[in-house]
């Protein structure tokens, strides 16, 4: 899926799916991993549409899911307990942000881009 074109805001700026890759901030026993995001018009990102979309280096595949607002503000949350807040970009079709596990005890950043 492509990005909608000529639309550069509100929440279906951003339906398609995004390739993702994440990494941790610990020297030694930190997770990363990547994922295959669908985002819908409405930009959600459906568990139905995204069951076990994620793969760990620690602990195998986890599902993503969220919401992005028309100022592609995104929170989400995963199967394993962590959370991902970022900022989509639809002109650059790129976005980042951060991830905290549930332990706080593994975080760091994330990296999506649009194909």
């Amino acid at each position: 899926m492509n990005l909608t074109p000529s639309t550069t805001s509100g929440v279906a700026a951003y339906q398609g799916t995004w390739s993702a890759t994440y990494s941790s901030k610990l020297q030694t026993g930190g997770d990363s991993g990547s994922c295959s995001v669908v985002v819908n018009a409405d930009g959600v990102i459906d568990p139905a549409q995204n069951a076990n979309n994620c793969t760990s280096s620690i602990s195998g595949q986890f599902t993503l899911t969220g919401a992005l607002n028309d100022q592609g503000q995104f929170a989400g949350t995963t199967s394993s307990g962590a959370s991902y807040i970022g900022q989509f970009d639809a002109t650059s079709k790129s976005a980042n942000g951060t991830w905290q596990n549930s332990g706080n005890t593994d975080n760091g950043p994330w990296q999506a881009s649009l194909p």
